[in-house]
């Protein structure tokens, strides 16, 4: 039923969500920790009624949840990669984010921000050209998505695509006119008046 559904992703959310210090900080710990979710498992054991539960309602899934718990795997591992300068945890937080992706939700927003996030991952695979893609994408999908065009500038940048360049940080300029944080706002032109003033940053030049 729906209401077996809500609880198993409502006890998902709740230890993803958990303050840091009660979540495993080794990568056995958040390993098994995902393994032991019906939702991110890799793994179905048919014995266990959280499974059996999920499997008889897996048709009334919803997509946005799939997509939203794939996510938040990801954001798990890449945080763990962070801390730890941990590669292989990097990669396991592309693999998650792929999976969302590969669901194809409906949730535009949502959609947005997996997008930005496995770019930041092509980021520090430095797959620049991948990085860029993911970024463009997650611009379609929510022109909003402040992140995603700063990760786009640093991206062109490095490609030495100038005109880009130029063109995101523009663009970024008016994506934060829907959070109307002037502290932010100012930062933001400070940043990107002196990105557009560097030399070879200019209209005139090519990809």
């Amino acid at each position: 039923t729906q209401e077996e559904l809500d609880g198993i992703n409502a006890k998902n959310r709740q230890v993803l969500l958990a303050r840091e210090k009660d979540l495993p900080t080794d990568e056995a710990g958040i390993d098994k920790m995902l393994e032991a979710m019906p939702l991110t498992a890799t793994v179905w054991d048919e014995q266990n009624e959280a499974f059996q539960a999920l499997q008889a309602i897996a048709d009334e899934t919803s997509n946005e949840i799939r997509a939203e718990n794939f996510k938040q795997s990801g954001n798990l591992c890449f945080k763990e990669a962070k801390q730890k300068n941990d590669l292989k945890r990097y990669q396991d937080a592309y693999g998650y984010y792929c999976q969302a992706i590969d669901i194809n939700c409906n949730d535009n927003e949502l959609n947005s921000s997996i997008y930005s996030n496995r770019a930041q991952c092509h980021i520090i695979f430095k797959n620049y050209g991948y990085a860029l893609k993911d970024c463009k994408e997650a611009i379609q999908l929510d022109k909003y998505n402040f992140k995603a065009y700063i990760k786009a500038v640093e991206c062109s940048k490095i490609l030495e695509k100038y005109k880009s360049v130029k063109l995101y940080c523009n663009l970024g300029l008016l994506s934060i006119e829907k959070y109307k944080t002037p502290n932010l706002e100012d930062e933001i032109k400070k940043y990107i008046s002196k990105e557009i003033k560097k030399k070879g940053y200019d209209q005139s030049d090519s990809d």
